[in-house]
């Protein structure tokens, strides 16, 4: 559930393949291999710097062109300035 939950808050995804089954293992390399290679990052600065210190919500809509297909968007919820990030506590959410 750490795994989880960690990955929830940085925005990526946790994978658990049984690995007594190579199959698996070749399956969720190979989504991991996918995801790699589609990656994209965004990155912004804040207009108000006097309100770093508080979290941000993010929000990221996504209009990709006609005939693309299905596209699915991972990022973080919520950011917080740089300086104050080690206050962050990862309690057991239920």
């Amino acid at each position: 559930r750490v795994l989880e939950d960690m990955a929830q808050v940085t925005g990526g995804r946790a994978f658990f393949p049984d690995a007594r089954y190579e199959s698996d293992l070749i399956d969720v390399c190979s989504k991991i291999a996918l995801e790699l290679r589609h990656q994209y990052a965004i990155g912004f600065y804040p207009t108000d710097q006097e309100s770093s210190a508080k979290w941000h919500r993010i929000k990221i809509r996504v209009s990709p062109p006609k005939g693309t297909g299905r596209v699915s968007v991972s990022y973080r919820e919520a950011y917080r300035s740089f300086e104050t990030f080690r206050e962050v506590n990862f309690e057991k959410r239920d």
